[in-house]
């Protein structure tokens, strides 16, 4: 019989086993949905189970390997066949049971350390044994730590349940929603509840938080439901908002008052509508971190509802102290899958009063003001091809551009005026937060977005000139230092101007994220390291591409000594380098189509070889298979120099972004509107890991400050760059 020092050590196997608990349900298909819930509470118990013995190890006590298991060993049997159809299935060759007796019985062996007293580790046997990690997984384990682990907490769930007006009986899900009916929404954070109707749930991303008492913030949206706060009667209010404050030690939210339980009132529209939709969004520091929607048929008829969760910013336990303090515009969409996107606004508000709104816009008309921008980038004429932009080349820009930038300000900004004044009174330090819905195709150029109105009745070649162009020699730069507004817009009216200014890639800070498995703020970069460069071998000036490749070296050695740039120069090589931490891969390739038709894009590299985004999903499982787990310790930072690799429309089945940042881990993308000429693009890359090598500066700063280099030039080149990650992401050195 093992002593508690020997479980303490095969708990923590099995604690592995079964720590990114989230990933499960979504794979256990076989199962119905309370099975799942059944499950995860399970796994919440033991994992809660684990640290409280853990914390009172005897070294010589003996204990039953049943006895804290009982529970979970006599439901294993039902799951275990489900367990197995996961990506978890090498680990499960025998019961949960078998892997805790084998692990203890490796781990009993002469000359294991103390657990107490130095911590555990797995030994080569014992993992090659019980685990089978491959020899990087077990150099990571097995490295000494200055600092042990903390504790980990119980899973924490945002439980959801529809109740009736009074008492306390709940919606059935199986029934439509009577028209102009209303009921009541109750939250809670805390344990999975068995009340929840949640299905598949995810596990609140909550288990790095700073070691404090946090708040959560709370918004529930809708453009289908009235919605107000408890003890209100809904009028034409479409945004309600609430808060937890949720204890470091793992234990239940709690609201203001000190209850449990956040309660909101709904209330149906009068009219049916199938698939009604609402939605409710968990903000930690001003962003987002998770997000709910309810769908529901509203009607007389047959019908039900489902609430489901949508978007999670971390899918295994995470850092969400790497989240920076700064006042956040926070912007979320999704598709509802009848051509419509509902988009939900929040904005922080004096004090503890946020404001917030939801509206829908019609994917055809946004489709259509994204892609006139797109064919007006692609011009001839507006596409530059050097650095220097004569004076009467950029008021010719200024005219095709901000016209067409005015009406994606309307489309979006336009519906919620208090979002965008909130980030003008503080353009310095506010970032607006773009977030998506793992179904969602919504994209938009915001960089692109143009801030000054426009009377749609003057023709553009009537627009004034703001001075600053107008009196610009085309020789000297065309304003000094780094503004966030024009020099200019204090002198002059600036309404029915046109002035680079105006676009919003000059003036604001922006994020935009995923759902992907942690927030990133720094990508670690070692001494030595490698990044890989992928290229094309083809459609390009060979000699000023090797060129460029020994520059970009050359900044990066100096920044970072003892970096080595690998090359990718085709497609069987380039898999073998990513297969590995990189702390940067820069593509510099082209991004093409089949044919005009096909709305899946690849890049191009190497002699016309191509790599899709699902080539590059397949790669991440072959070295999964294998034991690897690439971009784990060190998460790339991805730029990619190539036309339409960033392009998202409703038709695209797999965008690079969601492969690199979504399925990889990637910490983020860099990459392109639409096609640039060569040597800009290699001009803008080589300016912009200048930056951002230097200490501190941040991927926003970086790419903000190159733009600004550009248009000092009067170009408005650096508008094409558009970011996909967090805005203070930076380089640490490690």
């Amino acid at each position: 019989m093992p002593t508690y020092r020997d479980l303490g050590k095969s708990l923590h196997v099995t604690q592995e086993l079964l720590r990114p608990s989230r990933t499960l349900p979504s794979t256990l298909t076989s199962l119905a949905s309370s099975d799942r819930r059944e499950f995860l509470t399970l796994s919440s118990r033991l994992a809660a189970r684990l640290d409280e013995l853990t914390a009172h190890l005897s070294e010589d006590e003996e204990v039953p390997i049943e006895e804290p298991f009982e529970e979970l060993f006599a439901k294993l049997g039902y799951f275990r066949a489900a367990l197995r159809q996961t990506d978890y299935a090498p680990f499960l060759k025998n019961e949960i049971r078998d892997l805790i007796q084998t692990t203890s019985r490796v781990l009993r062996e002469p000359g294991r350390p103390s657990f107490r007293k130095e911590g555990w580790s797995f030994a080569e046997s014992g993992a090659e044994r019980v685990l089978g990690l491959s020899r990087e997984s077990r150099e990571r384990d097995t490295a000494p730590q200055a600092v042990p682990p903390k504790p980990r907490r119980p899973a924490r769930y945002a439980n959801a349940v529809l109740f009736e007006e009074e008492g306390d009986r709940w919606l059935d899900r199986e029934k439509a929603i009577a028209p102009g009916r209303v009921f009541r929404l109750r939250l809670d954070i805390g344990e999975l509840s068995r009340e929840s109707q949640v299905d598949d749930p995810d596990a609140f991303p909550d288990h790095a938080l700073p070691d404090e008492d946090v708040w959560i913030h709370v918004m529930v949206s809708s453009t289908h439901f009235a919605v107000g706060e408890s003890g209100s009667v809904p009028g034409r209010s479409r945004v309600a908002h609430g808060r937890f404050l949720l204890p470091k030690d793992g234990g239940p939210a709690r609201v203001p008052e000190g209850g449990r339980y956040l309660l909101f009132v709904l209330r149906a529209p009068d009219a049916p509508h199938p698939g009604a939709r609402a939605r409710v969004g968990y903000y930690f520091r001003g962003a987002i971190v998770q997000s709910q929607v309810l769908v529901g048929d509203v009607g007389d008829g047959p019908g039900g509802f489902r609430i489901s969760t949508d978007f999670t910013v971390s899918e295994n336990p995470s850092d969400l102290g790497a989240i920076r303090e700064r006042p956040r515009v926070s912007l979320f969409a999704n598709s509802d899958g009848t051509g419509a996107h509902q988009v939900s606004i929040r904005v922080p508000g004096s004090g503890d009063s946020p404001v917030g709104t939801g509206f829908e816009l019609d994917e055809a008309t946004v489709g259509g003001l994204v892609g006139d921008m797109r064919n007006l980038l692609r011009r001839e004429d507006i596409a530059p091809t050097s650095r220097k932009r004569p004076r009467a080349k950029l008021i010719a820009d200024l005219r095709a551009l901000a016209p067409h930038g005015w009406k994606l300000w309307s489309a979006v900004p336009g519906q919620f005026l208090d979002a965008w004044e909130a980030l003008d009174r503080d353009p310095e330090h506010a970032v607006l937060q773009v977030a998506r819905s793992r179904v969602s195709s919504f994209t938009f150029p915001w960089t692109f977005i143009y801030e000054y109105s426009l009377d749609s009745e003057i023709p553009p070649e009537k627009l004034s000139i703001c001075p600053i162009v107008d009196r610009w020699d085309g020789r000297s730069p065309l304003f000094q230092g780094s503004p966030r507004k024009c020099p200019e817009e204090t002198s002059v009216p600036h309404e029915n101007i046109l002035c680079p200014f105006g676009f919003w890639g000059f003036r604001y800070s922006l994020e935009q994220i995923t759902s992907t498995d942690k927030p990133v703020s720094e990508v670690k970069v070692s001494t030595p390291s490698q990044v890989v460069v992928a290229e094309t071998r083809y459609g390009v000036d060979a000699r000023m591409l090797t060129n460029h490749v020994k520059e970009l070296e050359t900044l990066l050695q100096a920044a970072f000594p003892g970096m080595e740039l690998m090359e990718g120069k085709d497609k069987q090589t380039l898999r073998r380098l990513l297969g590995s931490d990189l702390p940067l891969v820069y593509f510099y390739c082209h991004g093409e189509r089949v044919n005009s038709s096909d709305p899946n894009t690849y890049l191009g590299i190497g002699n016309r070889e191509q790599i899709t985004a699902s080539d590059f999903i397949g790669w991440i499982r072959s070295w999964r298979k294998e034991g690897k787990r690439v971009w784990n310790n060190v998460r790339p930072l991805v730029f990619i120099n190539a036309c339409h690799s960033l392009e998202i429309n409703p038709d695209t089945l797999v965008s690079y972004l969601d492969a690199f940042v979504g399925t990889a881990r990637a910490a983020g993308v860099i990459g392109t509107e639409v096609k640039v000429s060569q040597n800009l693009a290699m001009e803008f890359a080589i300016a912009f890991f200048r930056y951002l090598t230097q200490d501190n500066w941040t991927v926003d700063r970086a790419l903000r400050q190159v733009r600004l280099d550009f248009l000092r030039d009067g170009n408005l080149f650096g508008l094409l760059y558009t970011p996909y990650c967090w805005a203070d992401l930076t380089l640490r050195r490690s």
